[in-house]
């Protein structure tokens, strides 16, 4: 055998240090009974980036991977739980999308998804997406995509959760998009991940839809956060990002129909975002805790949505 070079070495270190990253007790154990957390963050290999054909073109797609104790190598890959895709100006390479990924898989798989800027072209792709590939019946995307998401589930009658993450509810002539929240199936669950600070998507406007849905959906609110889930201090985004992720992967394999809110705060002690633990539904406001963090500006920072200049809604009135 012929000397090692350093190339082939380098390749044999790289193997072996990601073989027993894989191996570390620290991993997801198989039963989804046991949720753990696994560290995703700067874990290139876990990523497995492809394309799908879509007529004479190709969807760019990447699958954040969670590895089991079985996964020891890249050549095996779970099947992802939910399909997700980007606002109207961005994509898949954002941090609003990478990062919500990376957290997503410290519990489970999740792919996403390239589309274009046209609605009802982002729904053809989902479309394509899930007819190609093996997924676990959740769909999801943020901004524009989460309302891509919630018409291609009007459309796929096998669907059973939608993940939608700052949902623009509220056009910017300040007309209210509800009609398709409407139309989802009693059969299928909702999360909305939604920031306070959200001017496209205020928290009263949307309990009002949430009382009127036929469908049982959950509320995630963000403390501090505009619609880009942005917050300040701007180093902390990131950490609210990824627990959005993280939240919505634990919320699709456990929900308790009795408890459909929680929030995610800034734990100063602790020096990161963690969430509340779930309770009641919009009557109890107030057992959601204030952020300890300082609340993100007016201005909504999101790149992918045009419409931030909507301005927030009359409180609604008191039920007598």
């Amino acid at each position: 055998m012929g000397p090692v070079t350093r190339k082939r070495k380098l390749e044999e270190e790289k193997l072996s240090s990601n073989v027993a990253a894989a191996e570390e007790p620290s991993k997801r154990s198989k039963s989804h009974e046991a949720i753990e957390f696994v560290d995703t963050k700067n874990r290139e290999s876990n990523i497995d980036a492809f394309e799908i054909k879509n007529g004479d073109k190709s969807i760019v797609c990447k699958k954040y991977l969670t590895r089991t104790k079985e996964t020891k190598d890249k050549e095996h890959f779970a099947t992802p739980s939910l399909v997700f895709t980007h606002g109207a100006g961005g994509g898949i390479e954002t941090p609003a999308i990478a990062e919500f990924a990376e957290g997503f898989a410290s519990i489970d798989t999740a792919l996403c998804f390239q589309g274009t800027m046209n609605l009802k072209s982002r729904v053809k792709s989902f479309h394509a997406v899930i007819e190609n590939q093996d997924w676990g019946l959740a769909l999801g995307g943020r901004s524009m995509g989460a309302r891509a998401a919630v018409m291609t589930a009007n459309e796929y009658g096998k669907t059973e959760a939608l993940v939608l993450v700052s949902y623009p509810l509220v056009s910017e002539k300040g007309d209210v998009r509800d009609e398709i929240l409407l139309e989802i199936s009693k059969n299928i669950e909702v999360l909305f991940v939604i920031g306070d600070g959200d001017k496209m998507c205020p928290l009263d406007r949307l309990n009002e839809v949430r009382e009127k849905m036929k469908a049982t959906s959950w509320l995630m609110v963000v403390k501090g956060a505009d619609h880009g889930m942005s917050v300040k201090p701007k180093s902390a985004t990131e950490h609210f990002v990824r627990e959005t992720g993280k939240v919505a992967a634990q919320w699709l394999k456990r929900k308790d129909s009795k408890k459909l809110e929680a929030a995610i705060c800034w734990n100063d002690e602790a020096g990161e975002a963690a969430m509340t633990a779930w309770h009641g539904d919009n009557s109890t406001p107030d057992s959601i805790p204030k952020s300890t963090s300082k609340r993100a500006s007016g201005e909504d920072t999101e790149e992918e949505e045009k419409e931030t200049k909507v301005q927030s809604p009359r409180k609604r009135k008191k039920r007598a």
